[in-house]
């Protein structure tokens, strides 16, 4: 992972779900350490730009990932409940 991370040798683009989960790293992240390996910064920038923006704040990056190590791969959009239960959580009225 070492020489992954130094540039040194190439994740494959599709091995980086498999092996952010042997590191139990986030795998977005590591996703977009792996892109440089291939592209540009610029056509990185491309890239988001297209698919939209993944910029989160702290919080908001905490509770996904919470989400994403306790969830099933197959989590569902939260149902009336679900949504009652976290807005009390939150303490908020959205």
């Amino acid at each position: 992972m070492r020489l992954v991370l130094d540039g040194t040798a190439k994740l494959p683009l599709e091995k980086v779900t498999a092996v952010a989960a042997i590191f139990g790293c986030d795998a977005i992240a590591l996703f977009r350490v792996v892109l440089a390996q291939f592209y540009s910064a610029e056509a990185i920038a491309l890239m988001e730009r297209m698919l939209g923006p993944q910029e989160r704040r702290a919080g908001e990056e905490a509770w996904v990932s919470f989400v994403r190590r306790t969830a099933p791969a197959d989590v569902q959009p939260p149902d009336r409940f679900a949504r009652r239960l976290l807005r009390t959580l939150l303490n908020r009225t959205v």
